[in-house]
């Protein structure tokens, strides 16, 4: 019997929509005609979903070119259970579970099918399930929302959408098939955590590659000021421990004295 590890949900706020339920659907249908013109026309063609939500993309991708080439599409899932990779890189990885493909791939120009890419791992324990399979001719991927922080060489054939994010954002697709709303939705989450700032990097002045004021202000953007070594113009040749300490003692009475 395997060990139950507790684990903490993220406090979490929704930061913004990125995509509403009709600009799915037009990203889809672009999506296929892509496929399409790049497999000259699709009629080696089999479309394999990631489960959970890669399986619905599936098989509306398949039924768009079916309609666009007037014949069928094969389909197929792919199932790969994995602790919530798209929350933190220091979790456990995904684990790949047997089972029935759908169809022969043998041989077959393969779109593997997901919702959102991140660091690559899950692709990684897709593509090793899928050669389990079978040898396809070829294998293209697709997702609808590509979000960065790769930590695997991997990369889309086809991408929807790409969003820059933090590590501290989420993304979370919702399609009707499966959460009966459909919608691509931004997180934050609430909590975060100090970052080191190496000397120079937001370094102090007027020129365009400034990012502080001689009041430790950060340009174009109010009550906000950064206190520690990252304010120096240039790098140091020593320890910045106590020019540390005296940016955030002269930071804290600029503050006092903005205040009276």
């Amino acid at each position: 019997m395997s060990e139950s590890i507790p684990t903490q949900t993220p406090k979490l706020r929704q930061k913004g929509r990125l995509m509403s339920a009709s600009e799915i659907e037009r990203t889809l249908v672009r999506l296929a005609h892509e496929i399409v013109e790049k497999n000259d026309g699709g009629k080696n063609l089999g479309l394999v979903g990631i489960k959970r939500r890669g399986i619905p993309l599936a098989q509306r991708l398949a039924a768009l070119i079916a309609k666009i080439e007037k014949h069928p599409i094969d389909t197929g899932v792919l199932d790969i259970s994995f602790y919530r990779d798209d929350l933190s890189t220091a979790g456990p990885r995904p684990t790949v579970v047997p089972g029935e493909l759908g169809f022969d791939i043998a041989g077959r120009d393969i779109i593997l099918c997901d919702d959102v890419l991140y660091t690559g791992r899950t692709i990684r324990a897709a593509l090793d399930a899928l050669f389990s399979h079978g040898r396809p001719r070829s294998v293209q991927l697709l997702v609808l929302i590509d979000r960065g922080h790769r930590e695997l060489p991997i990369q889309a054939t086809f991408t929807g959408r790409t969003i820059p994010t933090s590590r501290r954002e989420i993304i979370e697709v919702k399609l009707n098939e499966i959460d009966s709303d459909e919608q691509v939705v931004e997180y934050m989450r609430r909590e975060g955590h100090c970052a080191f700032h190496p000397a120079g990097s937001c370094k102090m002045g007027k020129d365009p590659m400034a990012v502080v004021d001689h009041t430790l202000r950060v340009h174009g953007i109010a009550r906000l000021r950064v206190a520690d070594a990252s304010i120096m113009p240039t790098v140091i040749d020593g320890n910045t421990n106590a020019a540390a300490i005296m940016i955030g003692e002269k930071a804290a009475d600029l503050i006092f004295s903005s205040t009276q």
